[in-house]
This record gives C-alpha cells, structure tokens and sequence, in this order.
C-alpha cells in the first residue's frame, strides 16, 4: 500500500500519472539545457606570439650565439646565461641572433644609465594599432665589459606578426 503526502493511500493509476508527469518534466529540462548547451558557440584561437616571444628573448640572454658570456676556464668553456658579454652586444649579432631586424634593445645599468641601445623597430604610441605585434620585457642581467661585470637591466622589444 503506497501512501501520498498526506498519509493517505495512493492510488495506483494517481501513482502512475505522478511518475509519468515526473519524466515528462525531467525530459522537457534535459532538452532545453541541451538547447541552451548548443547555443553557445565557443572558438578557440591560439596566439603563438607570446611564446614565440619568449623564446627568443631567452635565447639572447642564454645562447652562446646571441649575447651570453662564454668564459674559457683551463680546457674548458663556460656560458654563463644572463650575463651579456660586452663585446657581443651589437646590433649584427643580435640580427644574426634572431634572423630579423624587427627588434630593439636597451641595456641600462642600475642606475639608468645608458650602457648601449641598437635595434631598427619603430616604437610607436601604446594605442597605436600595430601595437599588439610588439613585446617587450626587461631582464636583470649582468653584462661583462672587461674587466668588470656591471649588473643592469636589458629591455627586449620584438616584432612578431601574428600568423
């Protein structure tokens, strides 16, 4: 014997339209969430150029191709990543570094001080649209001028067009 609500005893046929109104009513919410799922349109699109940024500033500042510092100790040679060797820090190197001309790079002492600047990238205005093709980040470096070493900050900018 079933009983409703109240305590009462349910009959079946009301037993039956109860469990049939349920499933009516559970069916009707699983197709509207399935309509409103569908209709959300979602498009993923990667940008590749922040990482492309990345590595390429790590490959000036740790490559002994582009500006690390290679120090000969006995039979050996160290590169030494994040310091710039100071006679490597031009502007040919730096192309020949990155296969391009669209860079510009600033290397200032911890003072501010200008310590050398090279690069053909036409900076423009922060809104100015072709803004978004240009990344930049600043390094604490060392560079080594010999016989000293000077700590400083290095500022990267680089052209990369989307695509």
């Amino acid at each position: 014997m079933r009983l409703n609500k109240k305590g009462q005893e349910m009959e079946t046929q009301q037993a039956i339209l109860y469990v049939l109104f349920s499933m009516v009513v559970l069916i009707f919410g699983v197709i509207m969430i399935q309509q409103f799922a569908e209709s959300i349109n979602v498009q993923t699109t990667f940008y590749t150029q922040n990482l492309e940024y990345k590595l390429l500033s790590a490959r000036i500042l740790n490559s002994a191709n582009c500006l690390a510092w290679e120090q000969p100790i006995s039979s050996k040679t160290i590169v030494r990543a994040g310091i710039i060797d100071g006679q490597k820090f031009n502007p040919e190197r730096i192309k020949q570094c990155i296969n391009s001309d669209n860079f510009y790079i600033v290397a200032l002492d911890t003072d501010g001080a200008l310590l050398g600047r090279y690069g053909k990238l036409e900076l423009t205005k922060p809104d100015h649209p072709n803004k978004k093709d240009i990344f930049t980040d600043t390094f604490m470096v060392q560079l080594h001028t010999n016989p000293e070493i000077i700590t400083g900050r290095l500022e990267i900018w680089l052209k990369i067009p989307a695509g």
